[in-house]
């Protein structure tokens, strides 16, 4: 979860208004948010490919993860999953928020505030906690299944937003292990236009990298976000190219 660490400076190409696009709209069948949607997520440093396809309703139906295949089948009050070899799990919704992550070894809780975002997560008995500021992610701190603390971000920004939402934020909370995330953050409360200029680790375990990164950004014409350079200092660690459709 915490083995990124990361202290960002925001490199904008161009003004993007911090607002939603004229063509994202709520959809009541599901809650999903309409407009462009990613398609691809490529991390060139872990040689990882996320791809995403979507129904005519803009409902993930398929993802992949390089070789690794999950479908998505919806209903009114869950999304199931089946992975490559055929493990089904699924998805339990309540007002178009996921509640819990449904699976034959136990299950994952998500919690939220009163403004539909993620506020609390209970991975594989560990807890994630999260503070916003509106509709900046300020905090992240982890603790273990003993309820000791692992690690603290701390993020802040420079006031540069994109047309779309932040896939980076989705992967500082979940970091890969909930794929459809990144397709719907809002049914996460992760959705987020604000672009992190900061984030700052604190940690006293001796596994969880602590440092700096700075990171770049690039867009399309319509404020899009297409690429995420991550530094530190000079060095270049991490870059995420993305596809929207």
């Amino acid at each position: 979860m915490f083995g990124k660490l990361v202290l960002a400076v925001l490199v904008c190409t161009g003004f993007v208004a911090c607002s939603s696009d004229d063509d994202e709209t709520t959809n009541p069948n599901g809650g999903v948010i309409g407009g462009k949607k990613i398609t691809m997520l490529v991390h060139e440093q872990e040689d990882l490919t996320l791809t995403f396809d979507y129904d005519s309703e803009g409902k993930l139906v398929m993802a992949s993860e390089n070789d690794r295949k999950l479908n998505y089948t919806w209903s009114d009050d869950a999304i199931d999953y089946t992975i490559n070899w055929g493990k089904l799990r699924s998805y339990e919704l309540k007002n178009n928020l996921v509640q819990k992550d449904m699976a034959n070894d136990g299950s994952d809780y998500f919690y939220y505030n009163s403004a539909r975002q993620l506020k609390k997560w209970s991975p594989d008995g560990d807890l994630i906690s999260l503070t916003w500021d509106g509709d900046k992610l300020t905090s992240v701190t982890s603790y273990d299944e003993d309820n000791s603390l692992e690690a603290k971000q701390t993020i802040t920004y420079g006031g540069c937003c994109n047309a779309g939402y932040n896939p980076l934020i989705v992967d500082i909370v979940c970091e890969g292990s909930d794929i459809i995330a990144y397709a719907h953050p809002e049914l996460f409360g992760l959705r987020s236009t604000q672009l992190p200029s900061s984030i700052t680790t604190e940690s006293d375990e001796v596994w969880i990298e602590t440092g700096t990164r700075n990171y770049e950004y690039e867009f399309d014409e319509a404020g899009y976000i297409t690429k995420i350079v991550g530094k530190v200092e000079s060095e270049i660690v991490e870059t995420w190219t993305i596809t929207w459709e």
